[in-house]
């Protein structure tokens, strides 16, 4: 029999929970407004912004002269640029660039979700959750709520919605992961669903590994499989995975007819992941009648999600070309598995190895305007040094 006062403890942590719990129910259960400048959001959310990114759990933990340069609204290296506003994104201040800049808020009366970009970091947005506690605003993790982190690659541009849909589902891997807070797979599947009805494909593919595995729910075949389909409708990498999951019986029984025809359809998308595992089934005549010529094609078109790997292994060992092993040795080492596969020992000429080098540097002098080495320039480095054979 439990002790009375562990009973006591008990029953609040219960009663906290659940209040936690109703607390950020009610922040998706009305309409947002967009907020673009920080002087728009309440002062107390913007001191408590500034004071997380400085380390500090509160405003009057920072020094007393920062909270005065605060309180008055200036912007310098500390401070946070408004949405658009001037911005570092190195690692280092440049002139009065703010080191953080507002990607974009979204307040209604029950909180605020501010989704900020931090200069050195092109790789995450931070996400912050304010709550409103009585006529004040608190962080969200007050209530165990997480951080996450809101896709951003170079920009971040959306619409209201999306960005409210981005951050449930965001809130749904930090409940996973235990980012932020303790793992917690019924909050995750929550979350995950409040994403995934409005259309977030990746919450809906999640899904449905949720209900196949049966985390934080019972195991449901069937949903699962609704949700993969749903999924498999956003992006043709989810019809991919799907095709993938019917062909090798994963999670349901193996159907290779309905495999094949998502595969062959998410290939058809451009897909390039799609398109390496449909070369290897023509390469190898697995499932499909062997077929080199558009094992050939479809690995030409993948060169940097392992294309350019089996590429190489048709010439090395002459399937559907003509053997040709400083083509091989180019293709090899310019590939992305050249650092993490073992590769076959070829055994090349002084003069072979020279052409070999001199060939994989004409591949990667192709540059596309993004930096990265062009598909298609290495394509004409091959083509060109085949015509002179």
């Amino acid at each position: 029999m439990r002790h009375p006062l562990a009973q006591l403890v008990l029953s609040l942590l219960l009663i906290s929970n659940y209040v936690q719990a109703n607390e950020m129910d009610a922040c998706y259960q009305v309409n947002f407004r967009q907020i673009d400048r920080m002087a728009d959001l309440p002062q107390e959310v913007v001191e408590l912004i500034h004071a997380n990114n400085r380390g500090e759990r509160s405003f009057s933990a920072l020094p007393q002269e920062e909270q005065i340069f605060i309180k008055s609204g200036q912007l310098d290296y500390r401070g946070i640029a408004d949405r658009g506003g001037p911005f570092s994104p190195g690692c280092g201040p440049v002139g009065n660039e703010a080191m953080v800049r507002l990607v974009m808020a979204a307040i209604s009366p029950a909180c605020i979700l501010v989704a900020l970009e931090h200069g050195g970091a092109a790789h995450g947005a931070g996400l912050r959750v304010f709550l409103r506690e009585g006529e004040s605003w608190v962080r969200g993790d007050k209530f165990e709520h997480p951080r996450a982190y809101l896709s951003y690659q170079g920009k971040f541009e959306t619409d209201l919605p999306t960005f409210v849909t981005q951050a449930e589902f965001e809130l749904g891997g930090a409940y996973k992961y235990g980012q932020g807070v303790k793992k917690d797979s019924v909050e995750s599947l929550k979350w995950y669903l409040l994403a995934a009805n409005q259309g977030h494909g990746v919450a809906q593919f999640e899904l449905g590994n949720i209900y196949a595995e049966g985390r934080g729910t019972e195991k449901n075949l069937k949903t699962a499989l609704t949700w993969f389909e749903k999924a498999a409708t956003t992006n043709a990498e989810f019809e991919y995975r799907l095709g993938k999951i019917y062909m090798e019986g994963t999670f349901v029984p193996q159907n290779v007819k309905s495999g094949l025809r998502k595969v062959k359809s998410a290939a058809s998308r451009e897909n390039p992941n799609a398109q390496v595992y449909l070369g290897e089934l023509y390469l190898n005549g697995k499932h499909v009648k062997q077929n080199y010529v558009k094992a050939e094609k479809l690995f030409k078109k993948s060169l940097y999600h392992g294309g350019r790997y089996n590429l190489a292994n048709m010439y090395k060992d002459g399937f559907g070309v003509e053997k040709n092993i400083v083509v091989a040795w180019a293709l090899l080492t310019g590939s992305h598995e050249y650092s993490y596969k073992k590769l076959p020992a070829l055994e090349l000429t002084a003069q072979d190895l020279q052409e070999a080098k001199q060939l994989k540097n004409d591949m990667d002098g192709y540059f596309s305007p993004q930096g990265y080495i062009a598909p298609k320039g290495v394509l004409t480095a091959l083509a060109l040094y085949l015509d002179h054979q």
